[in-house]
């Protein structure tokens, strides 16, 4: 489906509303499944992604939303919550983020 989205926090700190107004918003395909084997997690774990739309292959627009939970929803917006994987020093490190998602018409 065709999504809208916005990132509502940077390495694990919420963005204020004015810092929020010039964040870019992307666009593309959501998708929220479980991803069952050859992940580093060494378990079965629940991911949403944003994909492209124009490539062949579909490719990640944003690093994906790991253990995703709806934790608003009205009937123009849904806001995820979960973590992203970043790294710090070198190391990977998990940062809480939220996603602002819309559904939108495509452009054609």
């Amino acid at each position: 489906m065709h999504f809208k989205l916005i990132c509502l926090y940077k390495d694990g700190a919420p963005l204020s509303k004015d810092t929020l107004a010039e964040m870019p918003t992307h666009v593309g395909n959501l998708v929220i499944d479980d991803w069952v084997e050859g992940n580093t997690f060494k378990r079965a774990v629940r991911y949403a992604r944003l994909l492209t739309e124009t490539h062949l292959i579909p490719a990640d627009i944003i690093p994906p939303l790991f253990e995703p939970t709806i934790i608003k929803m009205t009937a123009n917006q849904l806001t995820l919550q979960g973590y992203q994987i970043g790294t710090r020093d070198g190391a990977p490190v998990h940062y809480m983020q939220s996603w602002a998602i819309r559904m939108t018409a495509r452009a054609e």
